[in-house]
């Protein structure tokens, strides 16, 4: 089990070992993967590298001190600067020592899996606070195959807590650089036929008798990232029927995914239900969580 002071013996853990684990501890979309597992979502085998991993391979680096003190400095108005600094910061970072038994723990949990093409999960502590969200401010890395290249992947999504766009929201939300950090979640990758995220409430109205589902072939980084129009889904929570709007789907794609579609409508329905309670908070507007059709 992992734990807020963790030895080097509990730098990784099994998805199935996580359960009750604290945000603070594994980061929340870990946290979150381990109650909806618990409760019997089908989520994707994997495991989880704690946050004090990073902690503790960053944490007598001077160098990464002077940036952050440097950062203490920085407002929001100084957009050059603060760019400036959060590329030292990714440098130290990449260039940081990696312990030899956190690399062997990596490996081996790899290899667990069976040396598969997996996605490489940033899981930052600070991704769902009651008053600021960080929900796609830190990086993914998808289908990466190799014992190296899956460590090496960790380790840009520990840099990535220090992409500017991530300090630059820190800095405006007046969070402490100190205060936060960073787990990585691998999971074994799906062969997704369609993607997307659901809503447990509307993400733009707010209105929480709306669930709402946006969707596209294939895996759900191009949903995440906006760079599709995707297929757009508003469930009534009464049972209604579904309301949608098709994007990025040509005709023939269409005709192939309307069952799809409708066995997806099915199973997501209930799935916003129980996500009320297990999935990632959005400030104010209920939950929401990624998914995919294999």
């Amino acid at each position: 089990m992992v734990h807020v002071r963790a030895t080097a013996d509990q730098w990784v853990a099994g998805l199935a070992e996580l359960s009750g684990q604290a945000a603070e501890q594994v980061g929340g979309k870990a946290a979150n993967l381990a109650r909806m597992r618990t409760t019997g979502h089908a989520v994707p085998d994997g495991f989880c590298v704690a946050a004090e991993a990073y902690r503790d391979a960053l944490a007598d680096d001077p160098r990464m001190r002077a940036v952050v003190d440097e950062l203490d400095l920085v407002t929001a108005e100084e957009p050059v600067r603060l760019a400036g600094l959060a590329e030292r910061a990714r440098a130290v970072v990449l260039d940081a020592g990696l312990p030899q038994r956190l690399r062997a723990d990596i490996v081996a949990s790899y290899h667990r899996l069976g040396d598969v093409p997996v996605a490489v999960r940033s899981s930052a502590t600070a991704e769902d606070l009651p008053h600021a969200s960080f929900a796609g401010l830190q990086d993914t890395y998808l289908g990466v195959t190799g014992a190296d290249e899956v460590v090496l992947a960790v380790r840009r999504c520990w840099a990535s807590l220090w992409t500017e766009r991530a300090v630059s929201y820190r800095v405006t939300n007046g969070i402490d650089h100190r205060t936060v950090a960073i787990a990585v979640v691998v999971q074994v990758m799906l062969d997704a036929t369609v993607s997307g995220v659901l809503f447990t409430a509307n993400p733009v109205t707010g209105n929480r008798a709306e669930l709402v589902v946006d969707a596209a072939p294939g895996l759900g980084e191009a949903v995440v990232s906006g760079s599709v129009v995707t297929d757009h889904y508003l469930l009534p929570a009464d049972g209604a029927a579904a309301e949608q709007e098709h994007g990025c789907l040509d005709a023939a794609r269409l005709a192939e995914l309307r069952d799809i579609g409708a066995m997806l409508l099915c199973r997501v329905k209930p799935l916003t239900r129980r996500v009320r309670v297990h999935g990632v908070r959005l400030p104010g507007c209920g939950r929401s969580g990624g998914w995919c059709s294999a």
